[in-house]
Parts: C-alpha cells; sequence; structure tokens
C-alpha cells in the first residue's frame, strides 16, 4: 500500500488507527452502488495527501527509509559512516543493528571480531534499551519469566 512513499512519523499513529477502524480490509463494502475495498480507498487516498505532507517541512534521508550513521575516529581522524535503504522490517531489523553499534560505541560489547549475536550482545541490556526507548511501540513481546523494573 505504502510503497515507494516515505511519512513523517506523525503518520505512523494515523496509519494504525486506520488499522484499528478496519479500514485497511479487503472486503468490500457499498458505497453509493459501487463495491470499494476499504484498503483500495486507503491505498488512493494517502498518495493524494503529498502536498500536505511535503508542506509539513519532513525531509527523508536520501536513498531510503531507514538510516543508520556511525560517528568514529579511525587513525586519529574523524570518520562518518552513512548507510541508508528501505525497508519493511525496521522493528526487526535497523533497531536491532543500530542498539548494538551504540553498544559496541559505550564499550558494552567488547569481543572483537565476527560474532552471532548471542556470543556477545548480553540480551537482558539489549532488551532493556528496546523497552525503556519504547522502540518496538505497538509490537508486542513475549516474555518467559516474571520481569519487575530492570531486568
Amino acid at each position: 500500500m505504502l510503497q515507494g512513499h516515505i511519512f513523517p512519523s506523525e503518520f505512523r499513529d494515523v496509519l494504525l488507527q486506520v488499522h484499528s477502524l478496519g479500514l485497511l480490509s479487503e472486503k468490500p463494502i457499498n458505497v453509493k452502488g459501487n463495491e470499494v475495498t476499504p484498503l483500495d480507498f486507503i491505498a488512493s487516498f494517502i498518495p493524494s495527501m503529498q502536498k500536505q505532507i511535503g508542506a509539513m517541512g519532513y525531509k527523508a534521508p536520501e536513498g531510503g527509509a531507514v538510516m543508520v550513521e556511525v560517528k568514529g575516529e579511525h587513525n586519529s581522524q574523524p570518520k562518518v559512516y552513512t548507510f541508508a535503504g528501505t525497508s519493511h522490517m525496521r522493528e526487526g531489523t535497523a533497531t536491532p543493528v543500530a542498539i548494538g553499534a551504540e553498544m559496541i560505541a559505550d564499550g558494552t560489547i567488547k569481543s572483537p571480531g565476527v560474532k552471532a549475536p548471542e556470543a556477545c550482545v548480553p540480551p537482558k541490556k539489549f532488551i532493556n534499551v528496546l523497552l525503556e526507548d519504547e522502540l518496538f511501540g505497538d509490537v508486542w513481546m513475549g516474555v518467559t519469566e516474571k520481569i519487575e523494573g530492570q531486568l
């Protein structure tokens, strides 16, 4: 439905409400004698709002909807690496990588080399970052142990 469009974060809540109201249904409804699916209406309507969205001054990073910027030094010289691309899985891909990069930068992960995440990422600290920063928004997380306060 939104392929090819990048929307400001304010529209995320609107789209979640649209979903909760059933407006992403593919079941046709009768509108003045015409069979229309709510999803078809929404898919046609949202792109028509490009001018209003553009008026908000939102600037998407060139090259995509997901962006990771890593700053540091190499050979005593400042370096910035920027990676951008599109993704339908922000919560499942870009967010964990960004948290991992922060953990390397702040010294939480000290282990050099290429390793599987389970070999070097402290799982409870990782989950705490997700929960504290509410990085998964409306995504439900299952827990197999009772957690009170910090993990």
